[in-house]
């Protein structure tokens, strides 16, 4: 299930609300949220005097959202490009795995794509074709 983000506007809102003596559960049932969410913002608050999210564990992102934003363009202009392609087409200065193309076109919810190879015709293909199309 995903989660409603509080804005900071919400959060300070929240806090000033708990300031002026009012519960967790009614200021809860006032802003839409479980009690638990505004027991754990005051108790952020109170630990380090600020409403931010605390830093995340994990790697770095390598790519910002508008280089993001750049590869979808990319891949709008030419939808049939292999991941090793884009790669050096959307940041050629800079060492990226083809891996990280393909999750970041996932993410955005483009599907894999493969050309369908279709084959060639040969002289009688094209002469039993023409006699198909004469005959008609």
């Amino acid at each position: 299930m995903a989660r409603r983000r509080l804005s900071e506007a919400i959060r300070w809102q929240i806090i000033g609300m708990h300031a002026t003596g009012a519960s967790f559960k009614a200021i809860g049932r006032q802003l839409g949220y479980h009690y638990t969410v505004i027991s754990r913002l005051v108790r952020k608050h109170r630990q380090t005097g600020a409403v931010k999210d605390r830093p995340q564990s994990g790697r770095p992102r390598v790519t910002s959202e508008s280089e993001d934003r750049a590869l979808l363009r990319i891949i709008r202009r030419e939808p049939f490009s292999t991941s090793t392609v884009l790669k050096r087409a959307w940041l050629p200065n800079r060492h990226l795995s083809t891996r990280t193309v393909r999750d970041r076109l996932k993410a955005a919810g483009m599907a894999a794509r493969r050309v369908i190879k279709r084959p060639r015709l040969t002289d009688d293909h094209k002469r039993r074709r023409l006699a198909w199309c004469l005959a008609r």
